[in-house]
């Protein structure tokens, strides 16, 4: 399953969710938040309360995306596109 998070939805919401049966792969673009200065708490606060399925993943791209420590976040795959990410999506669909 593929879910689209917009703006300002909110992790504790998305808890509901990690009861779903398969592998649960989240995509969203980060154009101007969370910005450099926050985006790799953000990223660490997600993992840890959304992303504790096995197999679960966090999908990016925008702008900010290149202010994140890749090293940090296993669970998280940047793109550098919406492009990129699209055509990804269609493989696992």
């Amino acid at each position: 399953k593929t879910i689209f998070l917009g703006q300002s939805v909110p992790t504790e919401s998305l808890s509901n969710l990690l009861d779903q049966e398969g592998h649960l792969c989240f995509v969203s673009s980060f154009t101007i938040e969370p910005n450099q200065d926050q985006i790799n708490s953000y990223l660490e606060h997600f993992s840890k309360e959304v992303l504790t399925k096995e197999g679960s993943e966090f999908w990016v791209t925008g702008y900010q995306t290149q202010f994140i420590d890749e090293n940090s976040h296993p669970k998280v795959k940047k793109f550098a596109s919406i492009y990129d990410l699209t055509n990804n999506l269609k493989k696992i669909v």
